[in-house]
């Protein structure tokens, strides 16, 4: 289709030119001049008068070291590092530029975190950037937050290459701008756990959190053609790992022209019940003060092969139901009110996986999940990303998959939701599924939001549920909608749904549109296409599973209106319910 982003490769962007302004002439002397009255002639961006610049070098210069030249530094001043290898755990509590000699040349490794930006706690945070580094070593184990929350060191761990925590009272941290840089090889892992006040069958369960592996963020962060690759969110005693590459939790951000990728969320036995948004998260703290202004935007960016993950055998199936314990959002989560753009961005190649063959738990959203918040995306690809879902039973939790998945309404336009993959096995028990896009209603204050998809296409998505002995179900291969959907211009192709059990039903090849009890909420459940087309969708399954609407499957009190639409060449069949 017209208008539609070209796949980008890894290769190419890190093949692209820097974009950063501040490469924009190679000394002052190339810098145009203006005239003040107070200052003559000036250069247009040069360095204030009272500004110093601190140097920092193996051999020749005033430091050998960072710290120390932070340390001596004052508010405004530059730290210009050289080449070389050099020693991180240290903080910049003032407004201070950080610039290194490329990121292949210059490394800050150690510490935990590597680099602290601002004070927690502080009435008032510095406004600070990092260019031209690598920040790479990093291994925290505890935070600042984790005895203002729980009362204890340890229980929670964040931010292993940086970490921005908050001001006073939870409110926006400092002001970050990470730019041609590369944040890599840090880890986020606490070393104990609190009680979490609620039982896991034979005992309680445990609390502890891992979160921004990479870079943990209580500001106002921007992370400009920087790579932010391979860290971690995990641990032994960790019970909900989240935001390995970049996690924020208060104030914004931004990313643009960047690489995100090989970030993984990982929770494990005994105590793991959640892994959330590999990638990139960002989900606004319950114990904030005021979140001005809770906005992410991601531009002209890449967020690829990032990996949630969890795996606990050991937990029955009543703490899935009660508590929800998923892998969700390899590549981006974003949680409740806050404000989402996505633009020329390709989402590619993530993964959610959970397993737990005791209980009810789903891997879902491989790619993104929006939670009630408003997402505007545009000219981006969402394609190759998985979930994978193993359990005892899916019957009270309803279905697992999807790629991308919008709960709080938004614009989708110009964008491919292509070649991703679904799968639920429950050896004996219901495997539930669903594929490509889906679109939910949770009963949130307000009422159901509407979502509009234009000029897109939803092509070649894969969507199984497997059972030896039970039963499966299929929910829509390519689009789920159990809320309000209007879909212009749009092409539902190609999309392939499999129900593999003894008995089961399978519905929506291409669209399913009705009411899913696992919400707890009566949504109006309403599906409208404009000259849209849904074709060569397929629906399969063993011969004692149902097949309804090769094409789409409507159920009452869901409403489908068509306008212009064609519904052609699905098999078995091409609308159910229409």
């Amino acid at each position: 289709m017209n208008g539609l982003p070209s796949r980008i490769s890894r290769d190419e962007f890190h093949d692209r030119p820097s974009t950063s302004r501040f490469d924009t002439y190679e000394s002052d002397r190339d810098r145009p001049a203006i005239w003040s009255p107070s200052l003559g002639w000036a250069l247009l961006g040069a360095i204030p008068a009272a500004a110093t610049t601190f140097t920092v070098c193996s051999s020749g210069c005033a430091y050998s070291q960072i710290g120390p030249a932070i340390a001596a530094a004052s508010s405004g001043d530059t730290v210009s590092i050289g080449s070389g290898r050099y020693v991180g755990g240290f903080t910049i509590d003032q407004s201070l530029s950080l610039v290194g000699a490329g990121a292949h040349e210059t490394t800050i490794s150690g510490g935990g975190p590597v680099i602290t930006v601002g004070k927690f706690g502080a009435t008032t945070e510095p406004t600070v950037a990092l260019r031209d580094l690598t920040i790479t070593g990093g291994v925290t184990a505890s935070s600042p937050v984790s005895t203002a929350y729980v009362a204890k060191a340890g229980v929670i761990a964040l931010g292993g290459g940086i970490f921005v925590p908050p001001a006073a009272k939870f409110a926006t941290g400092a002001t970050l701008t990470v730019s041609n840089s590369v944040i890599a090889d840090n880890i986020a892992a606490p070393t104990a756990s609190v009680d979490a006040g609620f039982s896991c069958g034979r005992h309680d369960c445990r609390f502890a959190q891992a979160g921004g592996g990479g870079i943990d963020n209580w500001g106002l962060l921007t992370v400009d053609n920087t790579i932010v690759s391979n860290n971690e969110s995990a641990g032994a005693f960790t019970s909900d790992a989240d935001g390995a590459g970049i996690y924020t939790q208060q104030g914004a951000l931004t990313v643009k022209n960047s690489l995100v990728t090989g970030n993984r969320t990982i929770a494990i036995a005994p105590d793991g019940r959640f892994a959330e948004g590999a990638g990139i998260m960002v989900d606004t703290s319950a114990s904030a003060g005021a979140c001005t202004p809770c906005t992410l935007s991601v531009q002209d960016s890449i967020v690829s092969d990032n990996s949630s993950s969890l795996i606990n055998n050991t937990l029955p199936s009543s703490v899935g139901i009660q508590h929800g314990m998923n892998a969700n959002a390899g590549g981006i989560h974003v949680g409740d009110g806050i404000p989402t753009t996505v633009n020329n961005t390709a989402i590619d190649g993530n993964s959610a996986t959970a397993v737990d063959l005791r209980g009810e738990l789903f891997g879902i959203d491989a790619g993104m999940i929006v939670g009630y918040s408003p997402l505007v995306m545009r000219n981006t690809q969402i394609d190759d990303n998985r979930s994978t879902t193993t359990e005892l039973t899916s019957t009270d939790v309803g279905p697992a998959g999807s790629a991308l998945e919008l709960d709080g309404g938004g614009t989708i336009s110009g964008t491919r939701i292509d070649g991703n993959f679904a799968i639920s096995t429950s050896p004996g028990g219901l495997a539930d599924t669903n594929g490509g896009l889906a679109i939910f209603y949770f009963g949130n204050p307000g009422g159901a939001h509407l979502v509009t998809v234009r000029n897109s296409d939803i092509s070649g998505n894969v969507t199984d549920s497997f059972s030896t002995t039970g039963s499966a179900q299929i929910e829509g291969a390519a689009v789920f909608n159990n809320s309000l959907l209007v879909m212009r211009n749009d092409h539902v192709s190609d999309n392939v749904g499999r129900a593999e059990a003894p008995t089961g039903v399978a519905q929506g090849g291409g669209m399913w549109n009705g009411v899913d009890a696992s919400t707890g909420a009566s949504p109006p459940a309403q599906l409208t296409l404009v000259n849209a087309s849904v074709t060569d969708n397929v629906l399969e399954g063993r011969a004692g599973v149902t097949l309804q609407g090769g094409g789409i499957f409507t159920a009452s009190p869901a409403t489908l209106t068509l306008t212009n639409t064609r519904i052609r060449f699905n098999r078995p069949d091409q609308c159910f319910g229409c």
